[in-house]
């Protein structure tokens, strides 16, 4: 009997022909086998939520005291802040004492008119750029100016469109540092007065920011934050926000319900449902968390108030969002 073997092939199946030696007549016999390949994967690991990791490191609960390196690490105002918004949710606990808020050190020296013109001249170098990217610009920037004086408004208008270009702007980033120069160093206008800021309501303050070119409402609020280091600023508008949001109710769907309730149960609140969110998944979204309408995002915010900053601050650290691009 003679046995002939079909080449093995990437297919599944395989073919045996077998021929029987007949003293009639050759009769070929032909058998089919099939071969079930299973490819072995293996499997992801579950992604562990943030929350439950940094608990791994630090399972100790909110007792009404923090840790004394935390508080050293900060000023008075923040720390009360953080026993505020820890009061109502004690179990964020982990998250707000992993690592200190390196923007409410104790002890900050006073500011200056001219450090907030300086900051929200950063604020424009770090547009959609990188971090290292803004810093560099930024350097490059405060290398046009005389060491012991450093950038000043009116120093920046005595360099031309091309020189201040130089240092890495755009053209367009260009026309909105020198636009805030001219209003930094106009004496009539609020912005350069040290008392605006010290007096001004969050309205009144956003209202006189966007009117500089290149600082829209985001931008205002995080001035507010960052520089001014006021404490009722929550820029829902912002991814990182809503994605820390996202993940902060994943853990906590009971909040999320009872904000729903507060929201439907409010006809103006309710009102503003039907306006669209500025965060949504659509079909090819990539997004590995679920947006929350803005309406749902603020009203969470609310029950943290007067210290939303604080509770911004946290949400920023759930969403693993880096911020050294807005420390100035």
């Amino acid at each position: 009997m003679t046995i002939t073997r079909s080449k093995r092939t990437t297919s599944d199946v395989v073919t045996e022909t077998k021929v029987v030696e007949s003293p009639v007549k050759r009769k070929k016999i032909s058998v089919t086998t099939t071969t079930k390949v299973t490819t072995s994967k293996t499997a992801k690991a579950p992604k562990i939520h943030i929350e439950d990791a940094l608990r791994q490191r630090n399972p100790d609960i909110y007792t009404g005291i923090l840790p004394e390196e935390f508080v050293n690490s900060h000023n008075a105002e923040f720390i009360e802040g953080c026993h505020h918004v820890l009061k109502q949710d004690p179990t964020l606990y982990a998250v707000t004492v992993h690592a200190p808020f390196p923007n409410y050190k104790p002890d900050e020296p006073k500011a200056t008119v001219n450090d907030y013109w300086y900051s929200l001249i950063r604020s424009v170098m770090g547009q959609q750029v990188s971090g290292a990217a803004a810093k560099s610009v930024a350097a490059k920037f405060r290398a046009l100016f005389p060491k012991v004086e450093g950038p000043t408004p009116q120093g920046t208008l005595k360099f031309t469109f091309d020189e201040l270009k130089a240092s890495g702007l755009s053209n367009q980033k260009t026309k909105y540092v020198i636009s805030i120069s001219e209003a930094f160093s106009d004496s009539n206008h609020p912005l350069s007065k040290i008392e605006f800021y010290q007096n001004a309501s969050a309205d009144e303050l956003t209202a006189e920011l966007i009117k500089l070119k290149g600082i829209a409402e985001w931008s205002a609020k995080m001035f507010e934050a960052f520089t001014l280091r006021r404490l009722r600023v929550f820029a829902y508008e912002d991814l990182g926000v809503a994605r820390g949001m996202a993940r902060y109710l994943e853990k906590r769907p009971e909040i999320l319900n009872e904000v729903k309730q507060i929201v439907h149960e409010d006809e103006e609140k309710r009102a503003r449902l039907k306006k669209k969110s500025k965060f949504t998944n659509g079909s090819n979204s990539k997004r590995d968390w679920v947006p929350l309408h803005d309406e749902y995002v603020c009203e969470v915010a609310r029950k943290f108030a007067p210290y939303e900053t604080v509770f911004m601050m946290i949400l920023w650290r759930l969403s693993s969002t880096n911020v050294d691009v807005l420390l100035y």
